[in-house]
């Protein structure tokens, strides 16, 4: 120990003696710290927590058609995936969804969100559960005209409703039309989209028919 503190006063002094190569060393650090901080971030994201809040994500995988892309076009159709899911072997679930903003539309100034339309297994295939109420289920995805349903983010449900237990069976209008919120997501679940492309976390999962990409 005192070793050590000898050697850290000898440091100390050189240091001081030396005001500019001082200055570099830490500002060499600060980049060094600040460019592993990024990369590590991006590495979580894009590889070892791509779906935050979502049950081993590491053995999740991206269908997409043609280039892979944001916005590939075109994009899955409802049939295509159904024709998927019904012959594909290799997988053990697969699901189907299309993100775009939606508005909140109960007053008389929109509120814009995140949203995700989403196939009624979205949440089963993800592992997620929901906090507060339930997922989809099959008859909402095969009879969207039976009414459309809404699982909302933790952030909105807190922001707009307090965080009131009893959101679930109330009605949420969303560009006009009215959903039926049947659950509240996890904190930590933003959806599928990386974590450098969530604009939005105050997004709502929609059990309606998708007709985006898997």
């Amino acid at each position: 120990m005192v070793s050590l503190t000898q050697d850290l006063r000898f440091a100390w002094r050189m240091l001081l003696r030396d005001p500019a190569f001082t200055a570099l060393a830490a500002l060499t650090l600060a980049f060094g710290i600040g460019a592993n901080s990024t990369i590590f971030s991006w590495i979580n994201a894009a590889l070892l927590t791509p779906v935050p809040g979502g049950a081993r994500t590491a053995d999740l995988v991206s269908v997409t058609r043609g280039e892979r892309m944001e916005h590939p076009t075109p994009p899955f159709s409802y049939p295509d995936y159904r024709d998927l899911r019904e012959r594909i072997q290799s997988l053990t679930g697969l699901l189907a969804y299309h993100h775009d903003y939606v508005s909140i539309t109960e007053s008389a100034r929109p509120q814009r969100i995140y949203g995700t339309l989403t196939t009624a297994n979205f949440f089963d295939v993800l592992g997620v559960h929901p906090i507060l109420g339930r997922g989809f289920l099959p008859d909402e995805e095969l009879k969207p005209q039976a009414g459309a349903v809404a699982v909302i983010a933790c952030s909105l449900w807190q922001r707009r409703f307090g965080s009131d237990p009893a959101v679930i069976g109330k009605t949420i209008r969303l560009n006009r039309h009215p959903y039926t919120i049947v659950g509240v997501a996890p904190a930590a679940f933003q959806g599928c989209m990386l974590d450098s492309n969530r604009n939005d976390s105050t997004g709502v999962g929609l059990g309606r028919r998708s007709t985006g990409r898997t």
